[in-house]
């Protein structure tokens, strides 16, 4: 199979549940991962062997059982970074930038000497931010490259969500203390810093279950 046939074949297969404009976005996203070639390399070598039939294959049908794309690459992108994503966490949204964007923006206001770059010893006091129900650790690792002199902590109870955010922050080099705390419980709430800004983006929750809210 060419290189050619092979995106064709992705594309062919991924209509039955895509319009023909997200079967291709999707498919671009699968072949690079696969190569490791961007757009602009496969399109100038589409002659070229493809040897990864199975992982292809291995990858659409996951796909086909309605799996977003995000989870079966482990990879989403925000803000500028390259983040790794799984079942345990939620995929992070482009509207969730728009929160990071209106933080930045008060904060530009307010105290613009935080979103200089250094170690921040030089300030009176520093600002801190807790990002409540951190999973991936999307907002808090963004608050913290966008403004590097802030002291930021993410709190969630899911190990496996800890997990995944120490992992994002770990291989984006960028410091956040994730902390395991349930911040319903008021006794937990204890554990956690004083802060400054608290940011939280919880998933959509139905209307049925605000009772138990």
């Amino acid at each position: 199979m060419k290189l050619r046939e092979a995106e064709q074949y992705a594309k062919d297969r991924l209509a039955g549940i895509y319009d023909a404009s997200e079967a291709a976005t999707i498919t671009d996203w699968l072949m690079e991962h696969i190569t490791h070639l961007s757009r602009s390399e496969r399109l100038s070598g589409r002659d070229a062997d493809f040897e990864n039939r199975e992982q292809l294959d291995g990858y659409l049908e996951r796909l086909l059982q309605h799996e977003p794309v995000q989870y079966v690459l482990n990879k989403a992108w925000f803000q500028g970074m390259k983040l790794y994503v799984d079942k345990n966490v939620l995929i992070p949204r482009p509207e969730t930038e728009e929160l990071v964007e209106w933080i930045i923006s008060d904060v530009k206001t307010s105290r613009p000497e935080v979103l200089e770059r250094g170690t921040g010893a030089d300030l009176t006091t520093t600002l801190k931010i807790l990002d409540v129900g951190t999973g991936s650790g999307c907002i808090a690792l963004a608050l913290k490259k966008r403004m590097p002199r802030a002291e930021v902590w993410g709190c969630d109870d899911s190990d496996a969500a800890l997990n995944v955010a120490r992992r994002n922050g770990s291989e984006l080099d960028i410091r956040v203390d994730f902390q395991g705390v349930n911040f319903l419980d008021r006794a937990q709430q204890k554990l956690l810093p004083s802060v400054d800004i608290v940011v939280s983006n919880p998933p959509y929750i139905p209307f049925r279950d605000r009772g138990e809210m």
